[in-house]
């Protein structure tokens, strides 16, 4: 993954309910525990390598 694009972000907890990829976006926010959990997520599956995926609810 070389970059994110993500939408509005807030202070609230880890959901673990997000999209990733290519999308137009529902809800254009997103609680910072799920960015910061789908980047994890993200350096072990590597599934977004040299991509701009999009993370949203």
């Amino acid at each position: 993954m070389d970059d994110l694009r993500g939408p509005r972000l807030l202070e609230g907890h880890m959901t673990g309910t997000y999209r990733t990829g290519y999308f137009a976006f529902d809800k254009p926010m997103i609680d910072r525990a799920d960015v910061a959990h789908f980047m994890l997520r993200e350096l072990e599956e590597r599934q977004y390598v040299h991509e701009y995926p999009l993370i949203g609810n």
